[in-house]
């Protein structure tokens, strides 16, 4: 069995391909891709990168034993929707390796390659002011206007900027019925600009003006003495202890978080996934 990191860079500047990684650490194995700059196809971007990553899984021998670690970026929606429906084991991922050192390098050497200045080079967690930079150096040039990214392919429908998810351990109020959400249950998520600035606002899934575009929703029914249906994601509160076998469950865990008469049932997900309720 291996692990595969897939990892993106690029998004965020107006120019130049994304940059698409699947990467080992053990044995080291890299393949990448670039997104065109535009292409025939109906596809949205979403579905351009799943065709892209899904073609360097073949070429690498990925199998349904191996495990894969996916950035949460909205880019790799329909990604992680697939892997899910094909049966493929996967989590999401913070990338800080070897997978995002190879993204991030590719993407660079494309705009050096372009004749951009190599003295001016974009530090950690500021890649916002050096795609700043790169963008009014191709606004200097007409023929340099040829690396611009299609943004009308990259546009996405509204329904792409509303996801159901769970909540996390905050108390949000819902945007339309204005009432608590409570932590840990399902919600809609919607991602605006509003006056210049990046926003979210909350629902009720049963409040949600839009019917979301993206499910990032896990949810299990398992029986104690009733039957109780929760969220799965990290539990962020400290010095949780798994309700079953009583043990402590650490903050970034994948845990089982199910309320019944306003109680807050926390556990491991491998205790939980025993008692687990079959549905189908």
């Amino acid at each position: 069995m291996k692990t595969w990191y897939v990892e993106d860079a690029g998004g965020g500047c107006l120019a130049f391909s994304e940059v698409l990684v699947l990467v080992c650490e053990n044995p080291q194995e890299i393949y990448t891709a670039r997104v065109p700059l535009t292409w025939e196809d109906d596809l949205t971007l979403e579905q351009m990168v799943s065709r892209l990553v899904i073609k360097m899984m073949e070429e690498a021998g990925v199998t349904k034993n191996d495990q894969l670690l996916v950035c949460s970026g909205n880019i790799f929606n329909d990604f992680h929707q697939w892997l899910t429906e094909e049966g493929y084991q996967w989590n999401y991922h913070k990338m800080d390796g070897l997978a995002h050192e190879v993204a991030e390098q590719t993407f660079y050497q494309q705009i050096l390659d372009a004749g951009f200045p190599a003295f001016v080079h974009p530090s950690p967690g500021n890649y916002r002011l050096y795609y700043s930079f790169v963008e009014k150096w191709i606004a200097q040039d007409m023929v340099r206007q040829k690396y611009l990214k299609d943004r009308q392919k990259r546009s996405r429908p509204i329904e792409q900027h509303y996801t159901l998810k769970a909540n996390n351990h905050r108390k949000r109020i819902c945007n339309q019925c204005k009432k608590p959400i409570q932590p840990y249950i399902p919600l809609v998520e919607y991602q605006l600009k509003h006056h210049g600035s990046r926003q979210r606002w909350y629902f009720h899934p049963d409040c949600s003006p839009v019917k979301p575009g993206k499910n990032k929703l896990k949810t299990l029914t398992i029986t104690v003495e009733e039957q109780i249906t929760g969220v799965i994601r990290p539990c962020k509160d400290d010095n949780s202890t798994c309700f079953i076998c009583g043990n402590p469950i650490h903050p970034s865990e994948e845990s089982f978080l199910g309320y019944h008469e306003e109680k807050l049932y926390i556990g491991h997900l491998s205790c939980c996934q025993n008692l687990a309720v079959n549905l189908d």
